[in-house]
């Protein structure tokens, strides 16, 4: 594949992320996974196992469970302040114990090396899972075919360590189901993120 269709399918999947846990899902969300998880089957050989497995559990989610289930969970896991299974979505939480604490000052002070700051309309922190996929979309927008050094700085600071954290804290989750799906996800495409990256910088 070339850089700009790699680049797309990047965006695409951190779009995803994205949207999954800034906001309860909507059914046109849900039929652009269905969408992606049967573009992936077709993509990826058989002999691919976690490829597999992110397709089997994802098919298996949405034989057993509505929009409707799915929404709930998301409430469940990420709104509900009662919930017992509440889940944290701001990289401070897993870095510091607290919110707003030492990984968001960096990432503001990121930001402002690239004299961006967040929209005010943006009711999410600059450290969310939301905003941080969010940033690094424009990262991949703004280098263009190429890979610069503060896309790869931003990944390897808070991109790869808060996304792994995360998604370890959604799959252990009693409440998970498609969310559990999610993280399985998350963890592949860090995967594939980290070799393109580091093989970008090599050649």
């Amino acid at each position: 594949m070339e850089n700009n269709e790699i680049n797309s399918a990047r965006i695409f999947v951190y779009e995803i992320i994205k949207e999954a846990f800034f906001c309860e899902p909507t059914y046109e969300f849900i039929d652009t996974i269905k969408q992606f998880i049967t573009n992936v089957k077709e993509s990826f050989d058989d002999s691919d196992s976690k490829a597999n497995l992110i397709v089997d559990s994802f098919k298996s989610v949405f034989n057993e469970l509505s929009v409707e289930d799915i929404q709930t969970e998301y409430n469940n896991l990420f709104v509900d302040p009662f919930s017992n299974n509440l889940i944290n979505k701001n990289a401070s939480y897993y870095f510091e114990n607290k919110n707003f604490g030492k990984t968001l000052v960096e990432i503001r002070d990121f930001l402002k090396e690239l004299n961006l700051a967040r929209d005010l309309n943006y009711y999410e922190p600059e450290d969310s899972i939301s905003f941080v996929s969010d940033l690094m979309i424009y990262l991949i927008n703004k280098n263009g075919d190429y890979i610069f050094d503060e896309q790869v700085d931003f990944f390897n600071r808070f991109v790869e360590p808060f996304f792994s954290l995360f998604s370890e804290k959604v799959k252990t989750n009693d409440g998970a189901v498609f969310y559990a799906c999610m993280g399985l996800l998350i963890d592949y495409f860090l995967d594939l993120e980290r070799s393109y990256l580091n093989e970008s910088i090599t050649t």
